[in-house]
């Protein structure tokens, strides 16, 4: 049997300095400091007891602000799980949910290359 489904997370982005623009995915959905919701997709697979529970997608967290380096995060998640059917299956999830920046200023990146 083949199943799928969606968990809800809220993750923590704050930034130094705070305004920054937060993106999901490449899909803009806050500024800093915020609180922004994360749909994490996932499926399963069923033979008799046993299942095998996976992500469905990578989850990427950047954030950016007018003369600052963007900076970039993979969300970590906790997947794939095996394991053997009791009730309800372990679920997928995240190892962290909060999230802190700190912007550098595109100045100093051009000085300490020599430009």
């Amino acid at each position: 049997n083949h199943y799928n489904g969606s968990y809800n997370f809220m993750l923590d982005v704050n930034s130094n300095p705070s305004g920054a623009e937060i993106y999901l995915n490449n899909v803009l959905v806050g500024r800093t400091p915020s609180r922004v919701s994360l749909l994490l997709k996932w499926e399963m697979n069923t033979w008799g007891l046993d299942f095998t529970q996976s992500v469905v997608e990578q989850y990427v967290l950047r954030v950016t602000k007018a003369g600052y380096q963007g900076a970039v995060e993979i969300i970590p998640v906790r997947s794939p799980i095996t394991g053997v059917l009791w009730g309800e299956p372990p679920r997928v999830g995240l190892t962290k949910t909060s999230f802190h920046f700190n912007l550098v200023p595109e100045e100093s990146t051009n000085t300490a290359q020599g430009k």
